[in-house]
């Protein structure tokens, strides 16, 4: 088990490191040099602290103390230098430092800055709606009032306790909130809609809540999106799906949603797509869409610069996996056309790219790969992280083993095998490796697929392959794709088959 100074380097990122690097060099001792060789020894070369490498290396003739407290060193210096480093990174940070340099100044008798720094944290903590801060300042500054006359005790004891009864409300929902991220996180709801509401019901009775707070917006909603968060890291899709349905009804019907939270409404209106989709229930999706381009809508279309862009994924993704693709292809080209000047940098990936798999679905090869060339340029390609340039790169030697252009295929194989070597090698990519090496054989053998060891290569890459997945990162299905060249079939006409399920 690693000891608690392991545990603090192996946790930095490169920010924090540069920041600790330069905190230690600022004297030149042979103590900072040994605290640094230490760093650098259980950060780059993987060793734990209680290795008795490290102390011969460090003190080969005084024993283990003079290491020990090297250790100790370390670890003050390492916590300086986060603090230093983060002290300005969240308002609460900045919260927590204003009440130590108003207890620094109170200690020096330096009454009148204390209270500055005091009555400056109430304010951020106000703004903030900090009310465990504020008691703790009010605490603060009522105890400063018996040595700084200048403050009126009661004023601030009355303010104490206006925020009192806010602190009690704020803290009676975070209580509740845990308590139903321990339950419900411990349980398998096995798709049951009403063992979630059973379980959220059991756990509100169980606590001493006061009923006004249990019924305020603000814990519904805080409730609404802890049990939606945990059902998604569970993975429990249908439960999730049965979830958001029902706490949409029952907040519509309560009159939950206003001007102030329409963005709460929107949000949920892409999850319950999201899910449905997720789930195979397409045209069931493609009715919440509507419902989406209503709610985007109101208010003077206060949400639908933000938000329209989801309405039309929406559309693109279901009636794809409807059969629909002629439908695609029209909305696609429609909005590259209407849209091109407004193009941000995520749309000007996103269309071509499902332009490209449209036209590809429809058989449609040349558009394809123009649809393709447009993701190559540099201004979008340049911008894309290493996952999707893979992919994308994968995707190319595919269409143009297709249009049987193998010298090309051939060469830019060979291409991305070396620009990703290092990325291959990681965990998580070993599918991609092995698609990587059937396509060399593809590209290698004209009759590859005639090969009793080619075709065995592609049935056991299929075989191991997981089961379909709604919005998988592989534009193309490497699976369906391998299947479709081994059967003579349509690869679209194989997606559909393969992501039929729940379409009613």
């Amino acid at each position: 088990m690693n000891g608690l100074l392991t545990d603090i380097i192996q946790s930095l990122d490169k920010e924090e490191i540069r920041n600790f690097k330069l905190y230690s060099t600022r004297i030149q001792t042979q103590q900072e040099k040994k605290l640094l060789y230490l760093f650098d020894r259980i950060k780059k070369d993987n060793f734990d602290e209680y290795a008795d490498e490290l102390v011969t290396e460090l003190f080969p003739n005084s024993g283990k103390n003079p290491y020990y407290r090297l250790k100790n060193r370390l670890i003050e210096d390492l916590e300086q230098s986060l603090l230093m480093l983060h002290r300005t990174r969240h308002e609460e940070f900045q919260l927590h430092n204003l009440l130590l340099l108003a207890r620094i100044f109170i200690y020096k008798s330096n009454f009148k800055t204390g209270f500055h720094y005091l009555k400056k944290a109430e304010g951020l903590a106000k703004k903030r709606e900090y009310f465990h801060l504020l008691q703790i300042i009010y605490d603060e500054i009522i105890l400063l009032a018996g040595s700084y006359k200048k403050i009126d005790p009661e004023d601030y004891i009355a303010r104490r306790t206006a925020v009192l009864q806010e602190y009690i409300a704020n803290r009676q929902i975070d209580d509740l909130i845990a308590v139903i991220q321990y339950r419900l996180g411990r349980r398998n709801f096995v798709g049951k809609n009403k063992e979630v509401t059973d379980a959220l019901e059991q756990a509100m009775k169980n606590l001493d809540v006061a009923s006004d707070v249990l019924r305020s917006p603000t814990t519904e909603f805080r409730v609404y999106k802890c049990v939606r968060n945990l059902l998604l890291q569970k993975k429990d899709f249908k439960s999730l799906q049965d979830y958001l349905l029902e706490t949409l009804d029952r907040f519509e019907r309560g009159g939950m949603f206003d001007k102030a939270n329409h963005e709460s409404k929107v949000v949920m209106l892409s999850w319950i797509i999201n899910t449905l989709t997720k789930n195979r229930f397409y045209r069931k999706s493609l009715e919440y869409t509507e419902h989406l381009r209503k709610a985007l809508l109101e208010f003077d279309k206060l949400m639908y610069p933000k938000y329209i862009w989801l309405y039309y994924q929406s559309q693109i993704i279901n009636f794809s996996y409807l059969g629909s693709n002629d439908q695609v292809i029209r909305l696609l080209e429609d909005l590259q056309k209407q849209k091109q000047g407004e193009l941000n940098h995520y749309q000007r990936f996103y269309i071509p790219l499902n332009l490209c798999s449209a036209y590809y679905s429809g058989g449609d090869l040349d558009k394809s790969l123009k649809s393709l060339s447009m993701l190559l340029t540099k201004e979008v390609y340049g911008n894309l992280d290493p996952n999707w340039k893979l992919r994308i790169s994968i995707l190319e030697i595919m269409l143009h083993y297709e249009c049987n252009d193998l010298n090309y295929a051939e060469g830019r194989l060979q291409e991305v095998k070396r620009i990703f070597r290092t990325t291959l090698r990681r965990e998580g990519y070993e599918r991609d490796k092995a698609f990587l090496q059937i396509l060399a054989s593809l590209l290698k053998y004209p009759d590859a697929l005639s090969r009793k060891r080619e075709k065995e290569k592609v049935a056991g890459f299929i075989a191991g392959s997981p089961s379909f997945e709604v919005g998988s990162n592989e534009v193309v299905d490497y699976a369906i794709w391998l299947q479709a060249l081994s059967d003579k079939r349509s690869y679209y006409d194989l997606l559909l088959d393969s992501s039929a399920m729940g379409t009613k």
